[in-house]
């Protein structure tokens, strides 16, 4: 019966997080389509980084990127 009091915040923090998942996950289906409204920001962005790709933080933010597409 001990254990009862510490079941029911975790249960709620599983199922607020799973909520919230399918929220996030409802945010990026709508946005990482082709021809959304957020296309052109990453496009913007990408760019800015190819250009200051000597700055250590674009340089860094470019190899994430590419490590990413390439696993």
């Amino acid at each position: 019966m001990g254990h009862h009091r510490g079941r029911l915040p975790f249960i709620g923090t599983q199922v607020f997080l799973f909520v919230l998942t399918v929220i996030g996950s409802a945010i990026l289906l709508d946005y990482s389509t082709m021809n959304s409204s957020i296309q052109p920001l990453i496009r913007q962005t990408m760019l800015r980084f190819i250009v200051t790709s000597e700055h250590p933080h674009s340089s860094a933010a470019l190899k994430l990127i590419q490590e990413s597409v390439q696993s």
